[in-house]
């Protein structure tokens, strides 16, 4: 038989062990909960490289080398495959589809040679992708949002074909830069205060920027395309264009709302429109030419037009704008 002081020993003693016991189940479970956590599943299919995201903010970067080698890295804790990158080497990259399910992702693509397609899905989440050296795109690049923030960013992005970018359900901010598309670009934004901007680009077919509702804030500058239409529907929106030129015709639609339109060395080879529609809108104009009409809307509300040499090959209308400067 024990006595007290043995037996209290030996409580203690099977206490302590118990304790250590569940401490170490505790963080053996932590451990294998966070090793399904923050985890990108990459394969390559043949010339398919995909790329899984789960619903946790993945950050990744997707990099090719001149040799053709393809690295996809995880950063601020994601893994990639269960490890820290994936590499393969020596990649005729076909196609790349990248889908990032949910979570605040950041997603990295560099030096990519593609020679058909790339399609990004960001999922849901405040998701933001970047583009920012040179990649080149065979054929189509398709970069989708879901609900949330999203923030897309390309530089010096060469597309065989259409470029198509959409926000999806909450705010876009759209950063284009460098851009060659042989083909048309559509950028389309939500119900929010979207905010695009395209600059020194070249678009061989048409540039349709649709913010839909919201306060959208559009910039295009230094920019040829064959064709331009910018809608931002209602919101109190400003756009703001700037040494643009076109084979055929600009349109720029403003929808109610208090708006600001600003043209600056803008030329059409065909027509131009400006319809501001409802609200106190202001137009100002620089520079502009038309060589077929070049057609000033204004709408319901105390509209001005401020015109420092707008001209066009057959008609200038103006219409319904209530100040006329200067």
């Amino acid at each position: 038989p024990l006595d007290s002081s043995q037996k209290s020993f030996s409580i203690m003693t099977v206490c302590g062990i118990w304790k250590k016991l569940v401490l170490s189940v505790g963080v053996s479970a932590a451990f294998s909960s966070s090793a399904w956590a923050n985890q990108v599943q990459v394969a390559l299919e043949g010339s398919l490289l995909t790329v899984v995201g789960d619903n946790f903010g993945n950050d990744i970067t997707i990099v090719q080398n001149a040799l053709g080698d393809i690295t996809v890295s995880g950063r601020n804790g994601t893994l990639v495959n269960g490890l820290t990158n994936a590499r393969f080497p020596r990649v005729a990259l076909n196609a790349i589809e990248i889908r990032m399910e949910g979570g605040n992702d950041l997603v990295t693509v560099r030096g990519l040679n593609v020679a058909n397609d790339l399609y990004v899905n960001l999922g849901a989440g405040a998701d933001r992708f970047t583009i920012p050296s040179a990649t080149t795109v065979g054929a189509v690049a398709t970069i989708e949002g879901a609900e949330g923030a999203d923030t897309i960013r390309l530089t010096d992005l060469t597309v065989g074909e259409d470029l198509f970018v959409d926000g999806g359900l909450d705010v876009l901010s759209a950063t284009i830069t460098g851009l060659v598309a042989n083909k048309a670009v559509t950028i389309i934004g939500d119900e929010a205060n979207d905010t695009i901007s395209i600059s020194n680009s070249g678009i061989a077919d048409m540039l349709s920027v649709e913010t839909k509702g919201g306060n959208d804030r559009v910039n295009v500058s230094m920019a040829m395309a064959f064709s331009a239409a910018i809608a931002t529907d209602q919101g109190i929106d400003t756009v703001q264009v700037t040494d643009l030129m076109t084979s055929e015709d600009i349109g720029i639609f403003t929808g109610v709302g208090n708006d600001s339109v600003r043209l600056t060395n803008v030329i059409s080879n065909k027509s131009l429109i400006v319809s501001v529609d409802d609200g106190a809108d202001s137009v100002i104009a620089t520079a502009v030419s038309a060589a077929v009409d070049a057609i000033f809307e204004g709408g319901a509300g105390v509209d001005s037009l401020s015109n420092f040499g707008i001209t066009a090959g057959i008609i200038l209308s103006v219409k319904e704008f209530e100040i006329l400067l200067p």
